[in-house]
């Protein structure tokens, strides 16, 4: 998968709203003396337990020139028999923030005064937090928004107020999430992957994200119904490299719905998606760069919604055991790649008539598959074929068979 190179002049105002907040928080850190007096605390502050939390609290630190760490990098702690009381002044990290390995810790008040993080914010594996309250006036994250494995975690709206942009976007195996509210303001990341989150039922809260430069993953969220709230997310306009878009194993998605302003990806993966009977939502007229994915979609009978001038170079279609139209692809002209496998009700390749050049031909063990009509000017032809293994199928044509006329049974 590809990360963004070059700019674009379509994002010149995401960019230039981005740059000002920069500079926003540039001048408020470097404001020193009688203006801003600055309390640092210099190199990483480990804060394991909440007597260490309340002593660095007394000192009055309002900076951190290193990490701020709460809990544990590694192992679980004991040591916070209640939810701190103390505010601490800290308004700025110049480097990340972690909150990680607490038992006892059930919210983030403690860190009220905190607007700046220059590096990374990670919350992970604290087994009573339940909200991200006390982070509200956080604006800026300047690297990765990771969140996971928080068990009794239900609320993220803490962050309503972090803006902009952040590279890898991360909220995983938190069982009890329902919504992503709180994520509003952020516009652009290099990745997001929303994972393992068994109570979350809907994407709401990322309505704000405008741009992803180098995938979108949405897997394992099996309470998952739709895709609604990336209704804003749009392909990189210009010469960019696109992302990845793979939905995966979200049992209980029943539509597409949601990605309607995308028009070009650098690949395409659902898998494992039983509840999807169609592809409705995949209707705007969409370039591939590299592959178009569709795997083990139990109950889907058709390509239905899928706009029929797609353009892609490798097209595998596998363990779709519903499937029996693929006429969506008329369309399709060119392909590197044709993969047909395992489709157990698939009787006919109706909807490639109009493939007129393909380099390799893999066709195997579609147990109903006997008629390849639709293939017949392509292989007579055979502009450019390379490789043609068509198998263990209710009939398995050679080349030679279509120039006899004999495409099916």
């Amino acid at each position: 998968m590809k990360a963004q190179t070059k700019s674009h002049p379509n994002s010149k105002g995401l960019s230039l709203i981005y740059l000002a907040l920069i500079g926003f928080f540039s001048l408020i850190l470097s404001c020193s003396g009688d203006d801003a007096p600055q309390n640092t605390f210099n190199g990483d502050a480990l804060l394991n337990s909440s007597e260490q939390l309340q002593e660095f609290a007394e000192k009055g630190y309002t900076k951190v020139s290193g990490d701020l760490i709460i809990g544990s990098q590694y192992n679980s702690t004991d040591n916070w028999p209640n939810s701190p009381e103390e505010i601490l002044n800290v308004d700025s990290i110049m480097g990340n923030l972690l909150i990680a390995n607490t038992r006892g810790l059930s919210h983030l008040k403690v860190l009220g005064n905190l607007v700046y993080v220059g590096g990374k914010l990670e919350v992970a594996d604290n087994s009573s937090l339940s909200s991200l309250n006390g982070l509200e006036k956080l604006m800026h994250i300047g690297a990765d928004l990771n969140i996971g494995s928080n068990a009794l975690l239900q609320s993220i709206e803490g962050l309503l107020n972090v803006q902009g942009e952040v590279k890898e976007l991360n909220i995983s195996k938190n069982h009890l999430l329902q919504s992503l509210n709180g994520l509003e303001g952020i516009e652009k990341c290099e990745t997001l992957t929303i994972s393992e989150n068994s109570g979350l039922n809907s994407l709401e809260g990322l309505e704000g994200l405008r741009f992803v430069t180098s995938e979108v993953a949405i897997r394992s969220n099996k309470n998952l119904k739709n895709l609604q709230g990336l209704n804003h997310l749009r392909s990189m306009p210009g010469d960019v490299d696109a992302f990845t878009l793979s939905i995966s194993d979200n049992q209980g998605l029943a539509s597409l719905e949601g990605l309607d302003h995308l028009n070009r990806l650098y690949a395409l993966n659902l898998d494992d998606l039983s509840s999807i009977q169609n592809l409705t939502g995949l209707e705007s007229r969409l370039s591939i760069d590299t592959e178009l994915k569709l795997r083990k979609l139990a109950n889907i009978r058709s390509l239905r919604g899928l706009n029929t001038q797609i353009s892609v170079p490798v097209i595998r279609i596998t363990l779709n055991n519903a499937l029996v139209d693929i006429g969506n692809l008329r369309g399709v002209n060119a392909l590197n790649i044709l993969q047909i496998n395992g489709n157990e009700s698939l009787k006919n390749l109706a909807g490639l008539e109009n493939l007129e050049s393909i380099n390799q031909v893999l066709i195997n063990t579609n147990r109903s598959l006997g008629d390849y009509c639709a293939l017949t000017n392509l292989m007579i032809n055979h502009r450019g074929l390379q490789s043609y293994a068509v198998v263990n199928n209710l009939f398995n044509p050679s080349i030679s068979d279509f120039s006899n006329g004999n495409c099916s049974l």
